[in-house]
């Protein structure tokens, strides 16, 4: 059985985020997965147009915001602690009272950086 090293990283690197297991590897319920390809599709799309600069599509970046304001009041409420990305979010939004724009900001930029250059570069190691 051929493992997607994209599906993988998406696991591996939302739970790195935002502590949660995507469940990439369900067919039935690899939602973040799918969102996440919708990202890195919209942000080629985005540099192949170069001016005027398109934003992402509405439902994508809809979504990372709601999940990242959504994780962030969880854990507020739930008194939950984690040593992780979010956890540094949260406490820069209390120290230097950053906006929930940029909270999600913060958090798609590391999936970005995380999703597609550590998947393509575990794709090549498998392939040889």
């Amino acid at each position: 059985m051929f493992v997607n090293p994209f599906r993988y990283t998406c696991d591996t690197i939302s739970s790195c985020i935002y502590g949660f297991e995507a469940k990439s590897f369900t067919p039935d319920n690899a939602f973040f997965f799918e969102k996440g390809k919708q990202l890195i599709n919209g942000v080629v799309d985005s540099v192949k147009s170069f001016l005027p600069f398109k934003r992402l599509p509405a439902d994508v970046e809809k979504f990372f915001m709601d999940i990242t304001e959504e994780a962030i009041k969880f854990r507020s409420d739930n008194k939950i602690t984690r040593d992780d990305f979010l956890a540094h979010i949260m406490t820069l939004k209390e120290k230097k009272n950053i906006s929930d724009l940029d909270a999600a900001g913060h958090c798609v930029t590391l999936f970005l950086d995380g999703y597609e250059t550590t998947s393509l570069v575990m794709h090549f190691m498998l392939f040889e």
